[in-house]
């Protein structure tokens, strides 16, 4: 069946190949170069090039993140948070201890500042089943459509958004992409936060690149505006934690694990039982699983496991459910009753005529307040509702 694109699907992805193509940007594997809007974008961004507007590629380091200290919209969340919001935000830190070794150690293997750990206190506060009004979900808060876009499989099965590590690695992606683009860490987060086409669009009208500008100039909505200089006050605080009054205490960091390919529709409580642990232990390290066993689609999927669990994979293959088809049964059934009970029949009369007694056959003519007749071939719907 014939994929059915939305419209704003279908812009969303040529926003990305205009940047990318633009920038070079294919190191994601996503979208291939392409000439096409080349020219038009390139004379437009690089309108937006100024040296007069001191356009600054943060570093994100934290000696760097300490000089915002001092600005405005920093100071408001860090007021907050040190406030009204000061028992969330220490909950924060502490459940982000269990996760900060783990993200850290993608965020360098991917080249990426170790403080865009702060990026996912505040997006989710470190919760795998934080959902907000949006339908993003886990660590790093994405929707289905980017999860998707950056290989997390989301469905009624699975869905690997909540899972720390593959979404970890999928935000790398996502935020490299992103500052490839806008060449800002502080544009790219608000690009995260509010969409590429945005953030492109508030450039292309205020012509500048800078973030300060545009954050005060109102072109964003407050949330957006507000996003990256929550992420300054909460790296600011997160990493003088003493200085203002909070306690972090030591937690054991997230389970070494490793990943094992069985085969789908096997049980949790068989592997459980073949690695000689509990199933909590094995849903706590999976907590993308939805249902009681491994999704049905494809012929395997990889799995975590603690590092020191040994599998007998062979074993698992055997205790691997059967498919079986289900037993249709059919019952003998006139096709013009049949079709009689198919028909629509609110508030009107309706007239069903079967006629060329062919095998399997049957055509209906329906009268609609004598206005107008149609005539439909029924057999296929006949035929799947015997079924």
């Amino acid at each position: 069946m014939k994929k059915i694109v939305s419209r704003k699907e279908i812009s969303t992805r040529w926003t990305w190949i205009l940047l990318l193509s633009f920038y070079g940007c294919t190191h994601s594997g996503i979208y291939d170069e392409t000439e096409y809007g080349r020219g038009w974008l390139q004379s437009r961004l690089l309108e937006s090039k100024k040296p007069d507007q001191e356009i600054m590629d943060e570093t994100l380091s934290y000696r760097e993140i300490e000089q915002f200290r001092n600005y405005d919209e920093v100071k408001k969340w860090m007021n907050y948070f040190t406030h009204s919001g000061r028992k969330t935000f220490a909950t924060y830190l502490e459940r982000g201890q269990v996760y900060r070794p783990m993200i850290e150690s993608i965020l360098e293997q991917n080249n990426l500042p170790k403080s865009l750990y702060y990026l996912a206190l505040i997006e989710s506060g470190f919760s795998t089943h934080a959902a907000s009004s949006r339908q993003a979900v886990g660590v790093w808060q994405f929707i289905a459509a980017s999860g998707q876009r950056y290989g997390l499989q989301v469905d009624s099965y699975v869905d690997e958004r909540r899972d720390p590590i593959r979404a970890t690695w999928a935000a790398t992606r996502y935020l490299k992409d992103l500052h490839n683009v806008f060449q800002s860490w502080f544009l790219a987060f608000s690009a995260y936060d509010t969409g590429e086409g945005r953030v492109l669009s508030a450039i292309m009208r205020k012509k500048t690149r800078n973030f300060w500008q545009l954050a005060r100039s109102g072109v964003w909505v407050k949330e957006t505006q507000e996003y990256a200089p929550k992420f300054l006050a909460a790296a600011i605080l997160g990493e003088n934690a003493q200085e203002f009054g909070f306690y972090v205490p030591q937690k054991a960091p997230y389970p070494t694990v490793k990943s094992v390919l069985l085969p789908t529709r096997l049980p949790l409580h068989h592997i459980a039982q073949e690695g000689n642990i509990s199933l909590e232990q094995l849903q706590a390290v999976n907590p993308h699983i939805l249902v009681g066993s491994l999704p049905p689609t494809g012929s395997s999927y990889a799995i975590w496991i603690p590092q020191h669990v040994t599998l007998d994979v062979e074993r698992l293959q055997r205790m691997q459910p059967s498919v079986s088809k289900p037993h249709v049964r059919v019952e003998s059934t006139s096709f013009a009753s049949l079709a009689r009970s198919l028909l629509p029949s609110h508030r009107h009369t309706h007239k069903v005529i079967a006629s060329h007694k062919k095998k399997g056959h049957a055509t209906y003519r329906v009268a609609k307040k004598g206005k107008r007749l149609y005539r439909k071939s029924i057999a296929k719907r006949a035929l799947a509702a015997a079924q």
